[in-house]
């Protein structure tokens, strides 16, 4: 082994094991063999042990140390804990992720200067010219601080550049919607419906036209449920987070659902699935699924390289699941 290896160094030693025994972190070993009692008995990690250690030592060797992320990323492997210890873990991987984006993007606390011009001096002021952050500006606003969604200084000019280019269409087709979209939204009222029609006709006719046409009908029925999902994830202007409320306001049945979602994105199982469809739909609607696709696949990155963010994801899903069946009764 190189100088480097965690095991010369003592980051994993048997005390350290022996400790996840005994926090019930990990199942300890059990006897092996026919005999069962009595001195000399053999003993040994079942295989779903051994998979567990190994989980917590990646963890702690990636820099994650603490005990919350290590239950919660094991109960996300499939490792059972009782629900209440599930949901508190969640809550306290979630906090330092709230916490974040309250400093860093939102006024709030003792802030008082306006969200755009802290999102201008946080977050555009350190973009590269191909992000999305004008388009993000919004969806930024209703997560951290939805009061300040009339305050957002999106570039109407940015935006509508952006889907121009995506939709193949003069820039000019674009803008007059997005400009009336910008201004509604900092006004707080509704967009001028002929605006929006004349915009959905562009945007069927562009390169887009197949995937705008199937995906706008679900978006139109969901608005409600997607501006709901967005709204107060991370604040609600009042100290509460809407993620962390998800998390103790679902049920046992909801939390472990999400737990199957969570796991078919982070493994490959989704994409069969998604590929099986591809095949038996119908020509127009392909590029949907590429969208899918490739959202999953983005998704399955950022959890497996940053499993800091795990806890976020999940509790998104969550929350996700909560609001659509809140609305169904």
């Amino acid at each position: 082994m190189g100088e480097s290896c965690p095991w010369k160094e003592g980051a994993i030693t048997v005390s350290f094991v022996e400790d996840l025994v005994k926090k019930e972190i990990i199942n300890g070993p059990k006897p092996a063999g026919a005999k069962r009692h009595g001195r000399g008995i053999a003993q040994r990690f079942m295989p779903r042990d051994y998979r567990d250690l190994f989980e917590v030592i990646v963890l702690k060797l990636s820099g994650i140390k603490h005990r919350d992320a290590w239950v919660f990323q094991l109960w996300l492997r499939g490792r059972e804990f009782p629900t209440k210890e599930v949901r508190r873990a969640i809550i306290a991987e979630l906090h330092p992720i709230v916490e974040k984006a309250k400093k860093d993007i939102a006024p709030t606390l003792r802030w008082t200067e306006p969200f755009g011009k802290k999102y201008d001096r946080r977050v555009r002021a350190n973009a590269s010219a191909d992000d999305l952050v004008d388009l993000l500006e919004v969806v930024a606003a209703l997560m951290i601080r939805p009061e300040a969604v009339t305050e957002v200084t999106p570039d109407a000019n940015k935006i509508s550049a952006t889907l121009a280019s995506a939709a193949n269409v003069p820039l000019q087709q674009v803008k007059g919607f997005v400009e009336e979209l910008v201004a509604a939204t900092k006004e707080g009222r509704s967009v001028d419906p002929s605006a929006a029609d004349a915009f959905h006709e562009v945007m069927q006719r562009s390169r887009l036209g197949s995937v705008y046409s199937t995906i706008m009908p679900a978006l139109k029925a969901q608005s409600d449920e997607i501006v709901k999902s967005l709204t107060g994830a991370f604040d609600d202007g009042a100290g509460r987070s809407g993620l962390v409320d998800a998390v103790r306001g679902s049920s046992d049945d909801q939390l472990l659902r999400t737990r199957e979602i969570y796991r078919m994105t982070r493994s490959r199982h989704l994409e069969p699935c998604l590929q099986q469809n591809k095949e038996a739909c119908p020509q127009a609607i392909l590029p949907l699924f590429e969208v899918v696709s490739a959202m999953t696949a983005a998704q399955r990155s950022l959890i497996r390289f940053n499993p800091k963010l795990s806890a976020q994801v999940f509790a998104t899903y969550l929350r996700d699941l909560v609001v659509s069946e809140s609305g169904a009764h």
